[in-house]
């Protein structure tokens, strides 16, 4: 199996967990945002699994930083498009009207601020552009592709294993 198949499979299995989790939140009614949360945490475990899986049985247990992060950078890719698709169909067809209650919200949470209702209004305006179904779904694409970098940076540090040979240093200075 090769690196994009592999990372595919894993990328495949995290969406499939975090888009089940999700739907179990918007239908249960949970709207603590605190719960989301727990979506990168399975987001990072099956990357981390993913890893140690392609790591140990398909590179004799050896990768380097630069390959741990080539390769989490592809599932990152590979996730984020599944997980735009999930959320242009969720947004569009199963909870249209989620975004204007949430929009809603906000207009109220500004209200009590004491926000002129110049200042809410053109606020509503531009978030009503950048809440739409295909808009939502390219800035998910775009801004999950930069959180899951960070992600992956720190993933790859903590997975990577390099050659147990020693390097020439190690190796000059023990002959001395």
């Amino acid at each position: 199996m090769n690196k994009h198949q592999h990372a595919l499979m894993y990328s495949m299995a995290a969406a499939i967990a975090v888009i089940g989790y999700s739907l179990a939140i918007y239908l249960a009614g949970i709207t603590n945002t605190a719960w989301s949360y727990i979506s990168y945490v399975l987001f990072t475990g099956i990357l981390v699994y993913a890893i140690k899986d392609w790591r140990d049985k398909q590179n004799a247990g050896l990768l380097s930083y630069g390959k741990t992060m080539g390769y989490s950078t592809f599932f990152a890719l590979y996730y984020s498009l599944v997980m735009v698709i999930w959320t242009y169909v969720f947004f569009s067809y199963i909870a249209p009207g989620f975004m204007e209650s949430q929009m809603l919200k906000q207009e109220a949470l500004m209200e009590a601020k004491g926000m002129p209702p110049e200042q809410i209004e053109m606020g509503m305006k531009y978030a009503r552009k950048f809440t739409q179904p295909g808009v939502a779904a390219i800035m998910g694409l775009v801004g999950g592709m930069f959180f899951y970098t960070i992600i992956n940076l720190i993933v790859a540090a903590i997975m990577k294993k390099d050659s147990a040979l020693p390097s020439d240093d190690q190796q000059n200075s023990s002959a001395i």
